[in-house]
């Protein structure tokens, strides 16, 4: 884990990251770009949107802000209380179930991926 991932996690921000770009072959530079993988692990939310792809950019950006500024302004707050504490971070997996336990298709749920270590 980065020294950036970690701040992000224990100061529970949530990144969300708009990316437009350009339908062509990424450079060896754009392929490492590492920011759409922290934002995953912090709960947020990567919308990319390729250029030529789409008649009017202005309509789809616009589409996917309003989305992604009601997903930043309604959430639900979750607690989890967790009965021993543990030496290292954790990956938390979180599925939404309906009235008979079966996995709800159609939903994406966005949260903090990982728990960080927790010592008494």
């Amino acid at each position: 884990m980065s020294v950036v991932e970690d701040k992000f996690l224990r100061s529970g921000i949530r990144l969300f990251m708009f990316i437009m770009k350009e339908p062509f072959r990424p450079t060896p530079e754009e392929a490492e770009f590492v920011l759409p993988e922290i934002t995953t692990v912090t709960g947020g939310e990567v919308v990319e949107i390729v250029m030529g792809e789409v008649p009017d950019p202005r309509v789809v950006i616009r589409n996917l802000l309003s989305r992604v500024y009601d997903e930043m302004q309604h959430y639900y707050l979750l607690n989890l209380t967790i009965s021993q504490p543990w030496p290292k971070r954790a990956r938390l997996h979180l599925d939404v179930v309906d009235d008979r336990g079966k996995r709800r298709k159609g939903l994406a749920v966005l949260y903090q991926q990982f728990l960080l270590s927790c010592q008494p």
